[in-house]
């Protein structure tokens, strides 16, 4: 019902019931919403080292859901409720990682060993649970190749470059801005055509900021 009477999905009148929630939303809309909120619960975390790592990738993932979810709208080629829950699932073998680490004390405190295995390691353990959950072919490139910035699998673009420009709008303006490559060079970009050029994403940028500030108070903290 929250997510029913949020910014993105409210009509002219409140929602009250629950099936009056189904009715706008529609199934199809609703469980992938499920599946968004039961991979929000993966990101709790019960131990105070691995507390802040866990709010800094949750914050992340949210902003790179936002920007999935508003990059498939602008393209008008993809579904944006299937965009946002790839957006969020693509770092979802850095959360199984942190839980690992989080169960192990030999690991608490070693962020270089941490850092290192999330290297080394997320984008397969991110595919394997993704293939695990049965979530298509689709999904499951996203979790595997979604960090690769010169990823160009075929002529056309497919959901992972969509998440993947998400991905790095959500690094604008941060401090990991600065290891970016160029966004002109990236096949990513050039392939979505979403009728802007690179040098014009910091407006877009500027101009999503509402619909993205909605989309992570729908979204909430962990």
């Amino acid at each position: 019902m929250k997510t029913a009477n949020s910014a993105l999905y409210r009509g002219n009148s409140p929602i009250e019931t629950l099936q009056q929630a189904i009715m706008r939303m529609g199934m199809d809309v609703i469980q992938k919403q499920i599946m968004i909120y039961a991979a929000t619960e993966l990101f709790q975390s019960k131990s105070i080292s691995m507390k802040n790592r866990m709010q800094a990738l949750w914050k992340n993932c949210r902003k790179v859901l936002a920007f999935s979810r508003i990059l498939a709208i602008k393209s008008g080629r993809y579904d944006p409720e299937m965009a946002q829950m790839a957006g969020l699932l693509s770092d979802l073998g850095i959360v199984a990682i942190l839980n690992y680490a989080q169960e192990h004390r030999d690991l608490h405190g070693d962020d270089n060993a941490i850092d290192e295995t999330i290297r080394s390691l997320h984008s397969q353990i991110n595919g394997m649970l993704l293939y695990q959950w049965n979530l298509g072919e689709e999904i499951v490139t996203v979790g595997e190749e979604s960090r690769d910035w010169f990823r160009n699998q075929s002529d056309e673009a497919d959901l992972c470059d969509l998440v993947l420009v998400a991905r790095y709008y959500s690094q604008m303006g941060t401090p990991d801005n600065k290891s970016l490559p160029a966004l002109s060079k990236m096949p990513a970009f050039l392939k979505l055509q979403l009728g802007f050029s690179a040098q014009d994403s910091f407006s877009f940028i500027e101009e999503s900021e509402a619909e993205v500030a909605a989309i992570e108070s729908m979204l909430g903290s962990v």
